[in-house]
Formats: C-alpha cells, sequence, structure tokens
C-alpha cells in the first residue's frame, strides 16, 4: 500500500462543504432497515468471514475488505488510517489503487474531519461534499480491542451515493470496520498462545540440558531446540574457554569438519560476539553498531547465501562468558520482538549450560582445576609430548573426501511406435513428467487416408462376396472373403495406430534427454528414441575416489553426501559399487563408486554436484593426519 504525508495541510477552504452525520445500529428504523435488506447479507458475510481466515497480514486483509465493499458499492477510493492519540497526525495509507492518490488532494480536509470526528465519538462518521452532494466520505473505526499503546485503526472511503445508498454504505463500512476487529483479536489471540507454547518450549530446553551427560551432547541439544523454537534455518553453538571458541554442534549435523573453511568462517563470525560481549546483528537495525562488528556475520552470510545472522555471547550473572550462539536465517531476518526473546532465552541457558559443562569435566579438565600447573620446564613440556602423543594414538574412522555427482538409478526410453511424422513436442529437458502423461504426439492425417481407402476396399471386397454368393459362384465368394479378411487386418492395424498418435510417459520422473521442439514435422521410423526419461524415486550418486585412497575403501562403507544446492543437509548411503578401472576425470585419476540415495522427496535433480566423505577403517589419529606424507616420502626414496 502506498503511503500518503501523515500530516493535514493547511489549507481549510473547503471546510465549510462539509455536513457530518452519525449512525449506529441503534439509530436504525425500521424503513431504513428494509434498504439494508436488499443487501445479500449472507454470501456478503461470507465473504467477510472468509477475507479475516484467509488474510495473513494486515495491508492483504484490508485489500480483501476493499474489494468486497467496492463489489457492493460505488468506492472511488478506501484508505487505511492509523491514529495514535488525537494530538499526534494521521498515518494514511492507500488501501484501493493509485487513482486514490489523486483523489486524497481534493479530500484531504473534509476526510481528515470525518475520521477525527469518528475517532472522538467511536461511531462510523460521514460527511456529504455539497454543493452536489454526490460524494460520500465515511470514516468507521476498527481494532476496538487494540491495547492502550498501539494506533487506532481506522476504514476511510469516498463512494459515489445516491439519496438512497447513504446508510447502505455506512452500514457496510460498519460490518468491515467488525472484520477488522475480529482479524486483529485473532492474531493477538495466536500471538499469546505462541508465547505460552515458547515458554513450555523454553523449560524444557533448560530441563533437556541438565540431562545431558558430555558437553558436546548439551551443545547439541541446544542448538536443535533453538532451530525449532526460533524457526531459524541453522543454529550453531561453541563452547567459550579463555575466549577461544570451540565449535560444538550445529543444528541437524551430525559430525563436525573443523578443518573445513566453513568451519574457519563459522568461528570467526562466532569471535566477533565474544570479543565485543554484546550481540552482533546482520543486517543490524541499530545504527550505532560499529559495520566492523558485522563484517565477520556478513562473510558468513554471503558464503551462506543467507540473509540475517544473529551472533549472542552466553555470560552468566558475573559477565564471564561460557559459549556462543550464531542464528542464521536465509529467507528475512527475525522480528526485534523475535530478537529480544532469543536474547532472554541465551540468558537463562547459558547458566544452565555452565553447569552442565562443570558437571561433565573431563580427567584431565578436573586435574588442570585442582592443581596449577608449573612455569614451562622440562617436566611440562614432557607431559605436553605424552599428551599429544595419547591423542595421537586414539583410533578414529579414516574419512576419505571425494566429489561426487548425482544421476538417476535408471533411464527409459521412449521411442517411436511406428513410422510417422512428429507433429508437437510437449516437454523440455529437465521438465518433470508423471507416469502416462502424453509428452509428444504423431500427425495422423496420413493414417486416416490410409484407413478411409481401407474401409473403401474392404466395402468393395464384401459387396463381390455378397454378389458371388448370389450367383452361387463359391469360388469368386472364398476370393472375396480372404481379401475382405486382410483388408480387416490392415484396417485394425491402421486403428491401433491412429488410437497410439500421443506419445507417453512409461514412468514418472525427469526428462534427461530428447529435445524434439526443433524437429516437429519430421519423420520419424519405428523404434527411434524420442527422450530418455529418468525416475527421480532412488538417485545414484557417483563418487571419485582417489588413487591413492582406492586402497582403503571398500564395499558397504558408509558415505555421507553434502549436495552443493543444500549446504544444510545430508544424505547418508553405503557404497554398492566400485567401478574396477579407473577414468580421468578432471585431469586425476579416480575410481568411480556409486551410492544409492532415497529421493521420494523429488529434492534432488540429475547433475547436481557436492562432496563425498567415505568412513573407512578405524585408525590413530596421527596416520589419520600424516599418513599421505609419510606415503609420498617412501614413494619417492623407496624402491
Amino acid at each position: 500500500m502506498s503511503q500518503l504525508s501523515p500530516t493535514p495541510p493547511t489549507n481549510t477552504d473547503r471546510t465549510s462543504e462539509v455536513t457530518t452525520d452519525f449512525v449506529s445500529p441503534a439509530q436504525i428504523s425500521p424503513a431504513d432497515a428494509s434498504q439494508l435488506l436488499e443487501i445479500d447479507a449472507q454470501p456478503l458475510m461470507q465473504n467477510f468471514r472468509q477475507a479475516v481466515q484467509l488474510s495473513s497480514n494486515a495491508p492483504e486483509l484490508f485489500q480483501s475488505i476493499f474489494r468486497i465493499v467496492a463489489a457492493e458499492t460505488e468506492c472511488l477510493a478506501m484508505w487505511r488510517v492509523q491514529a495514535s492519540s488525537p494530538d499526534d497526525a494521521l498515518q494514511w495509507s492507500v488501501v484501493s489503487d493509485d487513482n486514490a492518490n489523486a483523489l486524497w488532494i481534493s479530500i484531504e480536509n473534509q476526510l481528515t474531519d470525518v475520521v477525527r470526528k469518528s475517532e472522538s465519538t467511536d461511531q462510523i462518521c460521514s460527511a456529504t461534499i455539497l454543493p452536489q452532494r454526490k460524494h460520500l466520505l465515511v470514516a468507521a473505526p476498527a481494532n476496538a480491542t487494540s491495547a492502550p499503546t498501539e494506533p487506532r485503526e481506522f476504514l476511510a472511503g469516498c463512494f459515489v451515493v445516491s439519496q438512497q445508498s447513504s446508510l447502505r454504505i455506512q452500514w457496510l463500512m460498519g460490518i468491515a470496520s467488525q472484520s477488522v476487529d475480529q482479524w486483529f483479536l485473532k492474531h493477538q489471540t495466536a500471538s499469546i498462545q505462541s508465547q505460552s507454547r515458547s515458554l513450555n518450549e523454553a523449560l524444557e530446553l533448560i530441563s533437556n540440558i541438565g540431562n545431558t551427560e558430555t558437553t558436546t551432547e548439551a551443545g547439541i541439544t541446544i542448538a536443535n531446540a533453538l532451530r525449532r523454537l526460533f524457526k531459524a534455518d541453522q543454529v550453531a553453538m561453541a563452547k567459550v574457554h579463555h575466549n577461544k571458541p570451540t565449535l560444538l554442534a550445529i543444528s541437524d549435523v551430525e559430525k563436525l569438519d573443523n578443518n573445513s573453511a566453513c568451519s574457519a568462517l563459522l568461528k570467526s563470525a562466532i569471535s566477533q560476539a565474544i570479543n565485543t560481549t554484546t550481540t552482533v546483528t546482520f543486517p543490524h537495525a541499530d545504527s550505532t553498531q560499529p559495520a566492523a562488528n558485522e563484517l565477520p556475520l556478513k562473510n558468513w552470510c554471503q558464503s551462506n547465501n543467507a540473509a540475517a545472522a544473529i551472533n549472542l555471547p552466553m555470560k552468566l550473572g558475573n559477565g564471564e562468558i561460557v559459549g556462543a550462539l550464531l542464528v542464521t536465517y536465509s529467507q528475512s531476518a527475525p522480528a526485534p520482538q523475535l530478537q529480544d526473546y532469543l536474547e532472554k532465552m541465551t540468558e537463562l541457558i547459558a547458566q544452565q549450560f555452565s553447569i552442565a559443562c562443570r558437571a561433565n569435566r573431563s580427567t584431565g579438565e578436573l586435574i588442570q582445576s585442582k592443581f596449577a600447573l608449573p612455569k614451562p620446564t622440562a617436566k611440562r613440556l614432557t607431559l605436553a609430548t605424552i599428551a599429544v602423543a595419547a591423542l595421537m594414538a586414539i583410533p578414529m574412522p579414516y574419512r576419505v573426501k571425494c566429489d561426487c555427482q548425482i544421476q538417476p538409478i535408471e533411464r527409459r526410453f521412449v521411442a517411436a511406435p511406428y513410422d510417422g511424422i512428429l507433429e508437437k513436442s510437449l516437454v523440455e529437458i529437465g521438465e518433470l513428467v508423471s507416469s502416462d502423461q502424453v509428452i509428444a504426439r504423431l500427425e495422423g492425417r496420413q493414417l486416416r487416408i490410409e484407413l478411409a481407402g481401407l474401409e473403401a476396399e474392404y466395402e468393395g471386397a464384401k459387396r463381390r462376396r455378397d454378389s458371388s454368393l448370389a450367383q452361387r459362384e463359391i469360388a469368386q465368394s472364398q476370393i472375396a472373403r480372404s481379401e475382405m479378411n486382410r483388408l480387416s487386418a490392415e484396417i485394425e492395424l491402421l486403428n491401433h495406430r491412429i488410437q497410439d498418435l500421443n506419445v507417453r510417459s512409461p514412468i514418472t520422473g525427469v526428462i534427461v534427454a530428447g529435445d524434439m521442439e526443433k524437429a516437429q514435422g519430421a519423420p520419424l521410423e519405428t523404434g527411434q528414441t524420442l527422450f530418455e526419461v529418468a525416475p527421480l524415486e532412488t538417485m545414484v550418486a557417483e563418487i571419485g575416489i582417489p588413487e591413492n585412497e582406492i586402497q582403503y575403501i571398500k564395499k558397504n562403507d558408509n558415505v555421507v553426501l553434502k549436495i552443493n544446492s543444500f549446504p544444510f543437509e545430508n544424505w547418508e548411503g553405503k557404497l554398492k559399487q566400485i567401478h574396477p578401472s579407473a577414468e580421468i576425470v578432471a585431469d586425476q585419476t579416480v575410481f568411480v563408486a556409486e551410492v544409492e540415495i532415497d529421493n521420494r522427496t523429488g529434492t534432488l535433480r540429475p547433475g547436481m554436484e557436492g562432496v563425498a566423505k567415505i568412513s573407512t577403517r578405524w585408525s590413530p589419529i596421527g596416520w589419520n593426519l600424516f599418513h599421505n606424507a609419510w606415503e609420498s616420502v617412501r614413494c619417492w626414496t623407496i624402491w
């Protein structure tokens, strides 16, 4: 809705041409009420109820009401008016089309007086523009259930009327204002219910944090619960020790790769809230926030195609920071009220998270808390070396990172059923089709001409048979009957071909080959391939395993896939097959392996690319990190 000036003009030369009337349901006389019966009340009220039920926001509601009123009257323009107090200027916005802006110039003073009268009397007010008395200005108060701090809502309109229709217009505006009141009451009730539900979920989250057995489990619980509670696309949780963040969990991500570029960018964004000890947002609504503070968040949002992000430090009452949260939204920034609630929620869970961290400390952390370590000495260096060696000996599954591409599990070919001419292609490459859907049509004119000729020959053979039988020429009648049988078979074949002029898809899937749009009118041969259709229920990920890693990978190894088009989702599967021969892909020698992926939702499409991580045998962390370098040294030095 276009906005108009909130301040009324200073010229008052037309105010003398206004006469103001008031109307309320109790003032309607029986004679006047009979005029109202001309309104088809049942469908009209149904329309207003539908507007209240189907409108998701206030501008949409006012536009729906305008369409209903305009259908019943000759409404020139309608405005939505908000009044904070009698002393403040009215806020106007156009509900109808842009023609209202031109009309506004000539009636602004009169319409402002009518709205002010309606505000002071809390009734439907109208004014007739003299001397023609053909235009009626009506203002109706709405949103009577609003809080005292919220502005009052009014409906204002300009109508072309006759002497008999002014009351009808006033009554319609009254019904419209009641609909607005019902809509605001409905949404206030929904807001209260949502707040109550959020409070229950917050208490449940605090209880779940207390039931966790490890710090990582507490972080996963917090990240997943906040993502669901605040309808975010992703929530990252980090633990803070000596002002350095340690990434604990990302919502809906099973395993973290702390060495990836994405994790480094995430830690950089989280560190900003830790360094400033305040909430950092992007885009920020507070102009006092330094632009440098939002730069890491901006880089994070741009790399993940996100629209907004909120970075919150988890502070205790004494100011100590025990963790940090990064909440990401891909569509739009959250409302300020939601951000305030998120900050309050962070204050509640920070204390509970601190308790969980202290309760779930490791043996090393307990020793460090009980005994103060001495200054750097040979003993301390020895202990550090032993700790590193012990860490390198911890077994972990070795993961091989590979590139992958999504392909259909099978391809069905649609061929020309017989020789003919392509009349029209109805689909394009990449289009989704359903089973038995018509995807092309063959021209049937030549077939119908042949059919007509054969039917004529059949009738001639039939007459010859009947004539021969009448003349008792048995041999001639048998010849004619054989001719009829031959023609009948050919007619049946042509009828079958005419019925199959529509080429149909054999399965539900996507067209992966066969752009026949430019081949319309071209002759086709029997068996000529027209289209290739691939089903989407199950897809195959073709994984390129590097040559130096193939020795560690075997069939049925677990694979986790991340597709570039969906950075926040993972797909899991097992290696079904490894091709025996190597291939050259992007100047690299690889062995192609296949993984079947369930795609009943239709999310994945052929040709999508991503990254696959294959979990192989359990090996010490030191071997996982350094075996490639060791093998390279052996390859070049030992024969």
